[in-house]
């Protein structure tokens, strides 16, 4: 397999622009200076970014490349759940050192492609750096939602019903298996917390039929836990 420094970094960046679909509202995509993307005057942009540090948000042996991309892409998607806005276009950047394996690289792009998909989005761009310690990567997304409407953190009201989508504290649970016995080779009893931590699911399509209904007040993503982001959300609203 030949690795980053064998192939270097335009031809890297070429064979991961070949392997990117099309998107909508792209001008001008990957592999310029800068893209160009086609805005609706109607809506608002809605923009979020996170990152992943080697050993501290995946570990070599623990998770495979292709479900980095998909989890780095969950964060993000999540985010923009939590504002009612829907995912339009992605920026990744990523500090790899030189013998990093260039299959490995197509396959944690490939899990972020597919994710960001299933979802209607893509990546227009990004940039590759050379590190020589713990590798890390970025991902910025951006979204649209109608102009007035996204949820933010401070419209909650006393008296206002609290409810949360799935379950929290089953994704910690599967962390900690992992870390313990490892990637299931099989179906187990814990396989269930496993996955929860392992391809968490973005509230897409449920944040989009719940601001249909014009009940939400506020709202908050809890990847930082029930309990401290609910404070957060009540600190925003003065409550």
């Amino acid at each position: 397999m030949p690795t980053l420094c064998e192939v270097g970094e335009f031809e890297a960046i070429r064979r991961v622009l070949a392997a990117r679909p099309a998107a909508a509202g792209v001008v001008v995509g990957g592999g310029d200076d800068a893209a160009v993307l086609r805005l609706d005057p109607a809506r608002e942009l809605v923009v979020t970014t996170d990152a992943f540090v080697e050993d501290r948000h995946w570990r070599a042996g623990l998770i495979e490349p292709e479900t980095i991309g998909a989890r780095l892409a969950a964060a993000n998607l999540s985010d923009l759940a939590a504002m009612a806005a829907r995912p339009r276009w992605a920026l990744v950047s990523a500090g790899l050192r030189p013998d990093h394996d260039l299959d490995a690289l197509l396959a944690l792009d490939a899990g972020l492609a597919r994710a960001l998909a299933a979802h209607g989005a893509a990546t227009v761009g990004g940039n590759f750096a050379a590190v020589e310690g713990a590798e890390w990567l970025s991902l910025t997304l951006l979204g649209d939602c109608a102009a007035g409407r996204a949820w933010t953190r401070a419209g909650a009201r006393a008296g206002d019903l609290i409810a949360v989508t799935g379950s929290p504290g089953r994704a910690a649970a599967g962390l900690s298996l992992l870390q313990r016995h490892g990637v299931p080779a099989g179906e187990t009893w814990w396989s269930a917390l496993a996955a929860a931590w392992l391809a968490p699911p973005a509230r897409i399509e449920f944040a989009r039929n719940a601001a249909e209904t014009e009940a939400v007040a506020a709202a908050i993503d809890i990847s930082d836990g029930f309990a401290a982001d609910l404070a957060r959300l009540c600190e925003a609203s003065r409550v």
